[in-house]
């Protein structure tokens, strides 16, 4: 589907819908969420984007964490947040 601009989205969209960014459509779309999965990943890249930190805002809180994994080099884990209300 292509949507004209981001209301006709939000009128149509089924309310289950998964936002899959790049860095401006997470901004776009990050007033809308409810619930968020992030990846960690235990390294510090250099990037000009960044996913805001839930973790240090009031706004959303941490439900589940999956336990650390590696892969090679890289460790990660999967992270579930939710929207205060």
């Amino acid at each position: 589907e292509v949507y004209p601009d981001l209301d006709s989205l939000l009128a149509q969209a089924p309310e289950d819908s998964c936002v899959i960014g790049g860095a401006s459509v997470y901004r776009q779309f990050m007033p809308y969420l409810d619930t968020v999965h992030v990846t960690k990943i235990d390294l510090t890249p250099q990037s000009d984007s960044y996913f805001e930190n839930l973790d240090s805002s009031p706004d959303w809180e941490r439900i589940d964490e999956e336990r650390w994994q590696s892969e090679g080099d890289i460790r990660y884990c999967f992270v579930t947040y939710k929207r205060r209300a």
